[in-house]
């Protein structure tokens, strides 16, 4: 018989240990190759069985945080108090450049014309304003009256010259005066004549009637406070009969005449 050579049957056997796990005969073994193999103790044993997984512990949950503490009274009444709106503000910010706009729009109030001023306005009105303009604003027959040009001519002062030098223009006019001689205050350099003819009113108005037009035109035009002072003084002391007037005053009265008749009104107004 012919003999297998010893590497097919190591061979062999390595093989079947591959496919089934069990081992051929050693060679040279009782029985040949015809013994079965006892089976390997490492296929025999039972595949030991995969360790179970121990569960992680439970977690406990977190504890809530705790509760922020109360605000301060000072801020709990900071929080209710009602805030302004924001549109306020812009109003706010503009209301006094508005204000002062509106001031701006007021015209100021007029003076309340009684006794001698209200008599002055009608002989204003009838004799004066068609030379000089009812607003006192002067034409090409009159000289301008507002905006204080009266009173640079005839100021306000302490003895009341100004107002004598203003009664003696209106009364006189320019041929009383005399054309080419000055009138009103030095520094003013007005001379009669100088605009237009100037009517004397001597003869047409009385001496009451010329003083009430002049004081009209020194309170309303000239806006003088002496002159609205002066007003209800006059009216008393005509009244009382302290002041008198002449019926009317003569063609060539002068500043001083008008004066001395004036001379209650220093002491009476302590000078205006």
């Amino acid at each position: 018989m012919t003999e297998v050579p010893e590497y097919l049957l190591e061979r062999s056997r390595e093989r079947r240990l591959e496919l089934t796990g069990e081992a051929g005969p050693e060679p040279g073994a009782p029985g040949g190759g015809d013994a079965p193999a006892a089976p390997a103790a490492a296929s025999s044993a039972p595949a030991a069985a995969a360790p179970s997984a121990s569960p992680l512990p439970a977690v406990p949950p977190a504890a809530p945080p705790p509760p922020p503490p109360p605000p301060k009274p000072w801020v709990q009444a900071a929080l209710a108090r009602q805030k302004i709106p924001y549109w306020v503000m812009p109003v706010l910010l503009f209301l006094p450049i508005w204000a002062f706009m509106y001031i701006g729009t007021l015209e100021d109030p007029t003076r309340a014309a009684t006794g001698i001023l209200a008599d002055g306005a009608e002989v204003y009105a009838a004799e004066c304003a068609v030379c000089h303009t009812a607003t006192g604003a002067g034409s090409g027959t009159g000289p301008k009256l507002n905006d204080g040009e009266v009173l640079l001519t005839f100021p306000d002062d302490a003895e009341n010259l100004g107002l004598a030098q203003h009664v003696t223009w209106v009364a006189a006019g320019t041929d009383g005066t005399g054309e080419g001689n000055p009138y009103g205050a030095a520094e003013r350099g007005r001379v009669a004549g100088w605009f237009a003819n100037m009517p004397g009113h001597y003869d047409e108005l009385t001496a009451t009637e010329i003083l009430a037009a002049v004081l009209h035109e020194r309170t309303e035009h000239g806006e003088s406070d002496v002159a609205a002072t002066l007003a209800p003084i006059v009216d008393q002391l005509l009244a009382d009969g302290t002041l008198v007037l002449p019926e009317q005053f003569d063609e060539g009265v002068t500043p001083a005449d008008v004066a001395g008749l004036l001379a209650p009104l220093l002491t009476a107004g302590d000078g205006a």
